[in-house]
């Protein structure tokens, strides 16, 4: 008589690679991709041609200046938040993983009231990378050995 072995798929959470170093470094890397997405088109201009910097000025300058106001204090709330989720992520404090979600959840609306923009594809490579990273930090709380490291953290 054979006796089959279940297969079974191994999970990274199995492995045991999901260090707080490494989960750090996602951490950090997410947020330089986000630094450099942001920063690319200011520093290689020729990156993106004229014409739709110039259409992107056109449309910046149509927006009235209320609407302008309201989305940057919006956009600004959100920064500071967004900061204090970051640290806590880096500190592995219990609290964090909930208020980056709530944070990231909240960013959508204003990205969307922000409206159009013009970027160059190194920019949006840069910053869909910076995404995919961010995803991989918002789950891994939850999924990982990491999530004893949150749960213990504010004890």
């Amino acid at each position: 008589m054979r006796i089959r072995q279940k297969r079974r798929l191994i999970h990274v959470a199995d492995l045991k690679v999901m260090t707080p170093r490494t989960y750090r470094t996602l951490l950090l890397a997410s947020l330089a991709f986000g630094i450099m997405g942001t920063a690319f088109d200011t520093i290689v201009p020729s990156a993106l041609p004229d014409a739709f910097s110039q259409t992107q000025e056109a449309y910046d300058d149509s927006q009235t200046t209320t609407y302008l106001l309201l989305t940057g204090f919006g956009a600004l709330v959100l920064f500071i938040v967004g900061v204090a989720s970051f640290v806590g992520l880096y500190l592995f404090r219990s609290w964090a993983p909930r208020l980056a979600i709530i944070t990231t959840a909240l960013a959508m609306p204003i990205t969307i009231l922000i409206g159009p923009m013009a970027v160059s594809g190194w920019t949006t490579t840069l910053n869909e990378l910076s995404s995919m990273l961010w995803g991989v930090v918002l789950i891994l709380p939850y999924l990982s050995p990491l999530k004893e490291r949150f749960a213990k953290s504010d004890r």
